[in-house]
């Protein structure tokens, strides 16, 4: 299932089937030589069998110490009646209101996803201004993104974006690019799945944010 959409994602950016089938079995090869090994070692392996968009089907291979415990926690999940979940739900957006949103004001930048899909997200984002024009020459730098219903509030600047997945990886891409520890580390982007699409946008903006404020002090 991986292999079938990395394949599909790639020709799309322009590679071809043969170099991402070499590395596609490249990385089965380097599984099998460095982490199928060590899972003998760990106390919990979880391979993902199947995924579509509406579930996934894993495999967990767990130290029976711990097994017991987590059991008893799915049966707990499995058994929670609708109410109960509008219940958190309703809970966590009283809290949220309570304690989160009254601290954004003193935050550099504050993110809320709006909607979210299998294709795209859409978000709204609040960034003090000092910060929001070297991003919007960099998101500008990227084709087909613009940013929605600017508006300017006192130091901050609050904008919609639309993203699809490929959009978020060049996102992801152009906001890291000057980062040395993921260049050096070789952060493999491809790894994340589009289950973490919203996560990679929030942690690019975050990253980019956190970059810009080690440059100022040095």
């Amino acid at each position: 299932m991986k292999s079938k959409t990395k394949l599909q994602r790639d020709i799309k950016r322009g590679k071809s089937e043969k170099e991402i089938l070499k590395q596609i079995n490249q990385r089965k090869k380097d599984f099998l030589k460095f982490i199928l090994p060590q899972t003998k070692f760990s106390d919990i392996s979880i391979t993902t069998l199947s995924r579509d968009s509406d579930e996934a089907l894993f495999s967990i291979d767990v130290k029976s110490q711990y097994f017991y415990e987590l059991e008893s926690l799915l049966n707990e999940i499995a058994h929670i009646s609708e109410k109960e979940i509008l219940k958190q739900i309703s809970q966590r957006k009283k809290d949220f209101l309570k304690f989160i949103l009254p601290q954004s004001k003193f935050s550099d930048i504050s993110i809320t996803t709006l909607s979210r899909d299998s294709d795209q997200a859409l978000f709204s984002i609040d960034i003090k201004s000092q910060y929001f024009y070297e991003l919007e020459n960099l998101l500008n730098e990227i084709s087909h993104i613009t940013e929605k219903e600017i508006l300017e509030n006192d130091d901050r600047i609050k904008f919609i974006l639309r993203l699809n997945k490929m959009q978020i990886e060049d996102i992801f891409g152009s906001l890291s690019r000057e980062i040395q520890n993921l260049k050096s580390r070789k952060f493999q982007i491809d790894t994340l799945d589009e289950f973490n699409q919203e996560l990679m946008l929030k942690l690019s903006l975050i990253l980019f944010l956190l970059n810009k404020k080690f440059e100022n002090r040095l």
